[in-house]
């Protein structure tokens, strides 16, 4: 499956509320949106990704836990990156939430934009992954207590 985003304001996977869940599975394709993101999980959601998966065209960010424990979680599985997707952050984390990409390989042709940004007490967890562990060709940064490992 493909999602695409062509409206202002938009996100391609979105979840909000404590306790919500989204998981993708097997043969995600993320393409264009000249929206927003994504994914973004809003005040207390969760996206889980369980297979490996595409993206096919760039956003304002790819990931985006945002607000009152917010999670996306990628683990051990590949994205493979088509084109040169342009986004403005890959990773963008704030406000008390987890970005927990773990074990994750970016594949394919590289993308443009700042790799990452975490601020106002939110971690994204690469497990040491490092400073150019995500896509983009700018380096990443943190501020107000975000913490990148």
């Amino acid at each position: 499956m493909t999602v695409t985003q062509s409206g202002a304001g938009k996100h391609c996977v979105f979840v909000a509320g404590l306790g919500a869940t989204v998981n993708i599975g097997a043969g995600m394709v993320f393409g264009a949106n000249s929206g927003f993101d994504h994914m973004n999980a809003y005040e207390g959601g969760t996206i889980k990704i369980a297979a490996d998966y595409a993206i096919a065209g760039g956003a304002r960010r790819h990931f985006n836990p945002n607000g009152g424990g917010s999670t996306v979680s990628l683990n051990g599985k590949t994205a493979t990156l088509s084109g040169t997707p342009a986004f403005t952050q890959f990773v963008y984390c704030s406000l008390n939430s987890v970005a927990n990409i773990v074990n994750a390989t970016f594949a394919g042709t590289g993308a443009t934009g700042t790799r990452y940004r975490g601020e106002l007490n939110a971690t994204i967890n690469t497990n040491g992954g490092g400073a150019s562990y995500f896509p983009g060709d700018a380096a990443g940064s943190t501020a107000s207590e975000g913490l990148y490992n």
